[in-house]
Order: C-alpha cells, then structure tokens, then sequence
C-alpha cells in the first residue's frame, strides 16, 4: 500500500520520577550501546527535589524520548505479528497489518515532537543537544575534493542574495583539513561538516532548518568540480531513518517479506535506543541522589528566578521539566521547612 502524507499528533505526557523512571525500560540492554554524557554538576534546594533546570529538562526528554520508543516497539511488534500471520496464509490478517503500518507512520512522524528534539531520525539521543538531520551532498566528497587543481567553491544556504560562503579545495588536504573548511565556511548558516563512521563527509543541520537547507543550499565553483559562473542548487541525500515505515509496501507476497525484514531491523535498533535513553535516565536519577547541599539564601533566588522563567515559557517541554522537579514536594513539606526555628 501507499502511505498518504499524515499530520503529527500531539506528544505523549512524560511519566514522572527520574529514579523510578531509571527501570521502567522494558527492552533488555544490548552490547555496545553508546553511552551518555556524564551530568553537569551541580547544586539542588534542600526540600525541592532535584531543581536543576539543565538536568530536569535532560531528565524530561529522556522520559518523553522512552515513551515514544515504548510506543514505536509496540507499534513495530504488532506490525511484525500481522506480517507473520499473513504470510502463514490467513486471509483476515492483511487488514490488521495496512492499519498497523499506518498506525506505526503516525507516531514516527511525531518523533520531533514526542521526544523534545531529543530523537534523532537514527533514534540518537542528543540531549542536551537538540537532533540534527544528517545528509550527504553529491560532488562534496573526500575523493573529488582531494583530486584535481584548487578551486574556490562558493556556498550559499537561504534566500538568494545573501553573502555567500567560501572555502578553498586543494589536492593533499586531509580529511581532517577538509572538514575544518567546510565547518568553518557552513558554520554561519547552521551547517556542521563531519567525517562519519564509515569515513564518509557528512554535513548536519538542527532538524528544525533541516527543510531551510535542502531546499536552498547551492554551490558555484570554478569550473573544476562545479559549474562556474552561476549557483548551483544541489542534490542533498539525507541520512536513513532508523525506522524506513515510509518505504515499506504490503501489496505482494514479496512486499510483505521484505517489510517483515525491515521491521525486524527497526526493532534491533529501537531496542538499542531504549537502553541508551534508559542509561540516561538511571545517570540522572544518580545525579539527583548524589548532588550536593543548597547555597543559601542566593542559590534559592536564583533557582526561584529559573523556575519562573522555566514555567512562563509554557509549552510540554517545560511543564514536563517542572513537574520532574517538583514530585513529591508537598504543602506540609514546604511549610515544615519555613516554620520559625
């Protein structure tokens, strides 16, 4: 079937507690998972559990981002059981699996969203960092860089007429020399260069501008590896999804089988993400167990003042990270603590 283009739904509420949170993740750890940074260190008010805005907002968007894979795994398992039984031969199955995927295409869509920028599309967790969309460009590559006779590429990314950006190609750069170029003349327009695990030149752009870039970002070169003269619109590649539903057809016997080893695949690395964000998760939770005593009367005003300020933003992403930090601080607590010694 044909997946029509479907619009996000609203993102998922954030479960509680950072510590309780720590073992809720139900997908069993696997080898290798990469694993979060350390938390920033830090100070915490005597009787106001854990408000520490940086690590209240990382610990909300490793809740929002476990639920939503929480959610994904389950759309992924009901979808690879429908395949299963349809291709075991029973015939009421083909509807539950064409719901199922479209079900699954929903709530990936909403990955930026239920997550808080969390999530990337290889379900990377970034936080504190907000996602990026990776991509590839065609002709900006290690090999046809470093080939061929200098030349002076310009860039430009937005509205035609803006300033554009240079960088100079040469024979015997490295790829290291090559990334810093591109880093540098990109970093005015949001745009990261890269050497990826493959060794490949990659290039990244908060998901947010991702759409900004594809559609704009054009070269004009000096005759050797780009047309010279006038700009160039280029082709951007981006980078797989983790979870390709986009792709995946029920049509034919052999749509289904194929769909079936792609779910399997997605499950894989659903899983792995799910032990990565629940590493997070258990990390916070230590965090907020070992932080350090208050700082007094200034520590508590200028955590009033960030509070404040996080609560008059609105939005989940903020709500998510108030309520993470006021759990379980009740009325009797608070006046204990201000009743005349």
């Amino acid at each position: 079937m044909q997946l029509s283009s479907l619009q996000p739904t609203a993102a998922g509420a954030g479960r509680a507690a950072a510590a309780g949170a720590a073992g809720a993740v139900r997908a069993a750890p696997v080898s290798s998972v990469p694993q979060p940074a350390a938390p920033r260190a830090a100070q915490r008010l005597d009787g106001l559990r854990g408000w520490w805005p940086d690590l209240n907002r990382e610990v909300a968007h490793a809740q929002q981002s476990r639920d939503f894979l929480d959610g994904v795994a389950g759309h992924l398992q009901t979808l690879k059981a429908g395949l299963s039984a349809s291709l075991a031969g029973r015939a009421a199955a083909g509807a539950r699996v064409d719901e199922s995927l479209v079900a699954l295409d929903r709530a990936w869509r909403d990955r930026p969203a239920a997550t808080g920028g969390a999530l990337d599309a290889r379900l990377r967790y970034t936080s504190p960092e907000p996602a990026a969309q990776r991509f590839t460009v065609r002709g900006l590559d290690f090999p046809s860089l470093q080939s061929g006779d200098r030349e002076v590429l310009a860039l430009s990314v937005g509205v035609p007429g803006q300033r554009p950006l240079p960088v100079v190609v040469e024979p015997g750069l490295s790829d290291r020399d090559l990334v810093l170029r591109l880093g540098q003349a990109l970093a005015p327009a949001g745009v990261r260069a890269m050497r990826d695990g493959q060794g490949d030149l990659v290039l990244a752009t908060p998901e947010a501008q991702w759409p900004a870039v594809r559609d704009t970002l054009a070269i004009k070169g000096g005759g050797q590896r780009f047309p010279t003269g006038q700009f160039h619109r280029v082709r951007t590649e981006p980078e797989a999804e983790a979870v390709p539903v986009a792709g995946w057809k029920t049509a034919s016997l052999d749509d289904r089988k194929a769909t079936l080893q792609g779910v399997l695949g997605a499950l894989d690395r659903v899983r792995e993400a799910q032990a990565t964000v629940s590493a997070a998760l258990a990390a916070s939770a230590a965090a907020l167990d070992t932080s350090p005593p208050s700082g007094g009367a200034d520590w508590a005003a200028a955590a009033a003042a960030a509070f404040e300020s996080a609560a008059a933003e609105g939005g989940f992403a903020a709500r998510a990270t108030l309520v993470s930090a006021v759990d379980g601080l009740h009325r009797d607590r608070v006046q204990a603590v201000m009743r005349p010694r």
